[in-house]
């Protein structure tokens, strides 16, 4: 028998990740990194109407979603085992379901998000203790809330200096000194990337953030043009000598004058007092021309630079990082259906990934701890299945189906007719309603040929 070699059962790398003193240092621009990058991430968010713009549609399409729970297991124990885990996510927590997926989704934006777990016994609605009050009677191990942890509020991470694994997260509230330590066997870590293992992930703005710095500059310059161009630029004429004069009241007059260009805008107060002192001619007779003059100057013809084309091509870039550049179809003479079609779809491929990816770690980190609370077994649990981010397209899903069951190989079960009643919005159908074991097939109608037509027609 040969001899097992110790090194197959234990890790020799690592995962590379770069973490000193639990803090996380993978990001080479210091704009994007720790709390620094944390508050980029929010003013993209807030500030930027592409990115906010698509980050809504993403969460909106995240709680539309319909959640379903389901088991490798049969019989009436998998039957039950399924109605307890729908009363504990769905039905019986302090906030809705719904709210877990949406305080999930700001991974998206700042690549991980943390929730801590606060699970209770159910002894009934009439308990006060919070820690004991539910929807249900049963004494079993229920979970009370899902809680988020805002990213902003990270100090460091507990990370294991030899495996790189997770063990928990520092976390220092706002205008306090205080930090408080969530250990990862009470924590739900949602990424959307996992990048070399890091606590941190990978946020899905991060390949938007040098369009959206550029688009950034571009705007603030652009309405300064603007302003400038509708305005015009002020110039204010005066003397000569009173530029070169070094008397104390004519170098504050100057000033005056420098002040009235630097503040000059257009509103409802606005207005300019000038002296009306004409130059004299060498007859000591006024002129039409004043010594002190204002005018406004403005740029002839058309820009050499489209600033509304390079703000356009920005937004596409940041558009196209996030799989969502659809949105910006109909903007230009460019496009098709077709093109939108494929581009949706693969906007929705995405979300359904990370909808599967939330899934995974409740499926992974939650129901087997909720299964081991109650003494039941965890390999035996059910789990939760996301559905649909997209609607059906009923008619494409209605030609399949004709064409499986013309073939001969689409079984009518009640699994399959639920599916296509959720698919097109119907009813459920009734409990304990008989249905048939095939699916109904009407068979086409015969060709008509010269002989039926004419049943007396010589032979």
């Amino acid at each position: 028998m040969a001899k097992r070699n110790p090194a197959y059962f234990s890790e020799i790398g690592v995962k590379g990740v770069s973490i000193s003193n639990g803090f996380v240092q993978e990001e080479y621009l210091t704009k994007l990194s720790g709390d620094r990058g944390r508050r980029a991430y929010r003013q993209m968010r807030d500030n930027d109407s592409t990115i906010g713009g698509i980050l809504f549609i993403m969460e909106m399409l995240f709680r539309a979603a319909t959640w379903t729970v389901s088991s490798d297991e049969t019989g009436p124990q998998a039957e039950d085992d399924i109605e307890f885990l729908e009363s504990v996510l769905f039905k019986d927590m302090d906030h809705s379901w719904g709210d877990v997926v949406m305080q999930a989704a700001s991974m998206l934006q700042y690549g991980w998000q943390l929730s801590e777990v606060t699970y209770k016994r159910r002894m009934g609605p009439h308990q006060t203790n919070p820690a004991r009050r539910s929807l249900y009677s049963d004494g079993k191990i229920g979970i009370r809330r899902i809680s988020e942890r805002a990213q902003e509020t990270l100090h460091h991470w507990e990370i294991d200096p030899r495996s790189g694994d997770v063990l928990g997260m520092w976390q220092q509230p706002p205008y306090s000194g205080n930090l408080y330590y969530i250990p990862m066997d009470k924590a739900l870590l949602f990424r959307p990337h996992l990048f070399k293992g890091s606590p941190e992930g990978r946020s899905i703005l991060r390949n938007a953030y040098r369009p959206w710095y550029l688009l950034n500059n571009l705007q603030e310059v652009e309405a300064i043009a603007c302003e400038r161009e509708l305005t015009g630029m002020p110039v204010v004429k005066i003397p000569g000598e009173y530029l070169n004069s070094s008397d104390a009241t004519v170098v504050a007059k100057v000033a005056e004058f420098k002040k009235l260009v630097r503040d000059m805008k257009f509103n409802h107060q606005a207005g300019v007092v000038l002296p009306s002192d004409p130059y004299y001619d060498s007859e000591g007779k006024p002129t039409g021309v004043s010594k002190v003059s204002l005018e406004l100057l403005s740029t002839k013809g058309s820009r050499v630079i489209d600033i509304d084309k390079a703000i356009r091509r920005y937004e596409s870039n940041i558009a196209r990082t996030m799989a969502a550049d659809f949105i910006l179809l109909g903007q230009s003479d460019r496009g098709s259906f077709a093109l939108s079609r494929s581009k949706i779809d693969l906007f929705a491929w995405s979300l359904e990934g990370w909808l599967r990816s939330i899934a995974e770690v409740v499926n992974r980190h939650l129901v087997p701890k909720l299964w081991q609370a109650n003494g039941m077994d965890p390999q035996k649990a059910p789990y939760i299945v996301p559905g649909r981010v997209a609607p059906e397209d009923l008619t494409e899903l209605g030609n399949y189906i004709e064409s499986l069951s013309r073939a001969g190989i689409m079984v009518h079960d009640g699994q399959t007719e639920d599916h296509l009643r959720r698919s097109g919005g119907l009813p459920e159908a009734p409990v304990g309603e008989d249905r048939p074991s095939t699916m109904p097939v009407e068979e086409p109608p015969a060709e008509e040929t010269e002989e039926d037509a004419d049943p007396n027609r010589d032979s």
